[in-house]
C-alpha cells in the first residue's frame, strides 16, 4: 500500500470516527436505543415509590414530573424588575448574539477539518497547499470568537440575574436537582 492510499484511508477513517462522534449525542439521548425498553419502566426497580406523572402544558403528552414546580409569580418588581428600557428586547439581544457565535465557535472546526480532508485528498500539491491555509486563517478566526463568545455568555447571565431573577432561579434550580442525580 503507497504512501498516498495510506494518507487517504487513514483520512476517510478519521472523517467516520468524527462524524460518528458528532452523532453519538443522538444515540444516546435515545433511552428506549440505549436500554431497549421503555425507559420508566425499565428503570423502575422492585418496591420502588409510584412516580408522579404529569402532562406538558405545550405538547400534551404526558411524563415524570422531574424538579420542583414552576415558581407563581406576580407582574410585579418583586418577581420582574422594571426599568426604562424593554428587557425582552436586550435578553433577545444578548440570546441571540451568543447563539451566532456559539454556532460559529462550533461550525469552524468541522468546516476545516472538511477543508483539510480536501486538500489531502487533491493531487494537485499548490491547491493542497491553498486549502491547508484556508484551514489555518480560518482557524485564526475562530479564536478571536472564542473569547467573544465567552464575554457574550457571561452578558447573558448577567441580564437574565439582573432582567429576571425568578425565572433564573427556577432555571438553576432544576439544573442542580438534574446534576445531584447523576
Amino acid at each position: 500500500m503507497g504512501r498516498v492510499a495510506r494518507k487517504k484511508l487513514f483520512s476517510i477513517i478519521a472523517l467516520c470516527a468524527m462524524i460518528s462522534l458528532l452523532l453519538l449525542p443522538i444515540a444516546v439521548s435515545l433511552p428506549s436505543l440505549a436500554i431497549g425498553a421503555d425507559a420508566p419502566d425499565a428503570v423502575k426497580k422492585e418496591g420502588e415509590a409510584k412516580v408522579e406523572k404529569g402532562r406538558d402544558v405545550y405538547y400534551k403528552t404526558e411524563g415524570i414530573v422531574v424538579g420542583a414546580p414552576a415558581p407563581k409569580t406576580v407582574d410585579g418588581p418583586k418577581d420582574y424588575p422594571r426599568y426604562n428600557f424593554e428587557s425582552r428586547v436586550l435578553l433577545w439581544f444578548a440570546n441571540q448574539q451568543h447563539l451566532y457565535y456559539g454556532s460559529f465557535v462550533l461550525a469552524v472546526p468541522i468546516f476545516c477539518m472538511v477543508i483539510e480532508f480536501m486538500g489531502m485528498v487533491t493531487k494537485d500539491k499548490a491547491m493542497a497547499k491553498r486549502y491547508d491555509q484556508l484551514a489555518y486563517d480560518f482557524i485564526k478566526i475562530s479564536l478571536t470568537a472564542y473569547s467573544i463568545t465567552a464575554i457574550l455568555g457571561g452578558i447573558l447571565i448577567f441580564t437574565f440575574l439582573t432582567l429576571y431573577p425568578a425565572f433564573f432561579g427556577y432555571l438553576s434550580s432544576i439544573f442542580h436537582v438534574a446534576s445531584r442525580r447523576r
